[in-house]
């Protein structure tokens, strides 16, 4: 009965010693989290500060970029036109699917006119490039040469 009593006294010893060298281990785990997570917090903190301080300093070439739909000839010329046409034109169609076959498929005469009209204000884009009378016809700057070193 004895041996029994100092055999369990043992494993009670060893379990206590397991015990403690595991808690040690998630202790060091714990503090390591934590050093991760101030740290985490400061980059965060200091993002987001130069963030504001970007956004302050770019404030004013923001609202230049914008589109100005008030003048339709400055708008089109618009570097961003591009872009709001292409976003007007997805959500418009909901989805727009494009193969390599249809970039395959055009030619170095492939382009796109686009053409105002005045009657309902709209924007027409088109491939065919006789849609306006010479009387409408406007030079529109930025526009003149079909090759705008795109891939086609």
């Amino acid at each position: 009965m004895l041996t029994l009593i100092i055999g369990l006294a043992i494993m009670l010893g060893l379990s206590i010693l397991l015990f403690a060298y595991f808690a040690y281990q998630n202790y060091q785990r714990w503090q390591l989290n934590n050093q991760i997570a101030d740290d985490l917090d400061d980059i965060l903190r200091t993002t987001v500060k130069n963030l504001a301080s970007l956004k302050e300093r770019h404030a004013e070439q923001l609202g230049a970029t914008m589109v100005d739909l008030k003048d339709p000839l400055k708008a089109i010329t618009s570097p961003m036109m591009v872009s709001t046409m292409l976003t007007v034109m997805v959500k418009k169609a909901e989805v727009i699917r494009l193969s390599l076959d249809d970039f395959a498929n055009l030619n170095d005469e492939d382009f796109v006119s686009i053409y105002v009209d005045n009657k309902t204000q709209q924007l027409v884009l088109s491939t065919r490039h006789d849609l306006v009378e010479e009387q409408e016809s406007v030079l529109m700057g930025g526009f003149t040469s079909n090759d705008d070193n795109t891939f086609h």
